[in-house]
Order: C-alpha cells, then structure tokens, then sequence
C-alpha cells in the first residue's frame, strides 16, 4: 500500500484534498494527516518530500508518526 496518499474529509472541511501518512499498528491500517494545507499549497507539498525521503532513507513508520505528530 502506498504510504502517502490524498484524501477528501466529510463534513464542512470540504474546500479539497488534502494528504495522509498511512502505517500499520498492528493489524489495523491508522492514518496521519499531513499538515500544511491542501494538496494545491506548496507547504504541503514540501513536507509530503520530507517524509517521502524519510522513508527512502529507512526512517520507520514510527518515527516518521512521531515528527508528523510535532
């Protein structure tokens, strides 16, 4: 499964996409959403490659939950 993915929230956030760290815990699939705007800003954009290159690096799912989460 792709680790880095867009999604559209319900409810009245409805202004776009926005994207979502997915990892396993476990045997459940939990989700991260990804701050710094819609897909169109390119703040979001920029973190998406920094996490995007933490993974090529090695970095675990666990880590790369822990600086999204800061």
């Amino acid at each position: 499964m792709k680790a880095i993915s867009t999604y559209r929230p319900r409810g009245t956030a409805r202004s776009g996409e926005y994207f979502r760290f997915s990892y396993r815990d476990g045997s459940r699939m939990r989700h991260i959403h990804i701050r710094g705007g819609n897909t169109d800003s390119p703040i979001a954009q920029a973190r998406v490659e920094k996490v995007r290159s933490l993974l090529a690096a090695g970095i675990s799912a666990v880590e790369v939950v822990g600086m999204l989460r800061r």
